[in-house]
């Protein structure tokens, strides 16, 4: 069993089975002091995150697995009027639309953009970004 984090909000916990997939949201009481590279984001129920491997890191949709090498998936965002769209299309012909608010931003920290506190942005920047996937290959 693994932990795993969101980018923007730290008060949860995604308990991940890497056989079975996700097994449930737990408050992050400050126990789990080791995590293995991860994220995630809870869609109204469903489960999306990112989690690094042997054999390079894996998107995965509630149970359904699927790699970033030889990639058979692609996400996208499209920003409107204050609220941002994400596609995400599976290879099975599947697609998740979900539609969300952006991530607040910190005026005072000049680095921070919404961009950045973004999951769904983060996953759609990253799919084919080889360095990624070079640095969330575990040895």
């Amino acid at each position: 069993m693994l932990y795993v984090g969101k980018i923007n909000e730290k008060k949860y916990l995604l308990e991940y089975d890497e056989n079975n997939g996700p097994v449930r949201e737990v408050s992050n009481d400050g126990s789990v002091t080791k995590r293995k590279m991860a994220l995630y984001e809870n869609m109204d129920g469903v489960f999306i995150g990112v989690v690094s491997s042997k054999n390079g890191p894996y998107l995965f949709v509630n149970e359904k697995k699927f790699q970033f090498i030889n990639k058979v998936w692609t996400a996208r965002v499209i920003e409107h009027n204050g609220s941002h769209t994400f596609h995400l299309s599976m290879p099975d012909g599947a697609a998740i639309v979900h539609d969300y608010s952006p991530p607040e931003v910190d005026e005072i920290d000049p680095w921070m953009t919404s961009r950045f506190e973004d999951f769904f942005f983060w996953l759609a920047e990253k799919q084919d970004d080889s360095l990624f996937i070079d640095m969330w290959t575990d040895d």
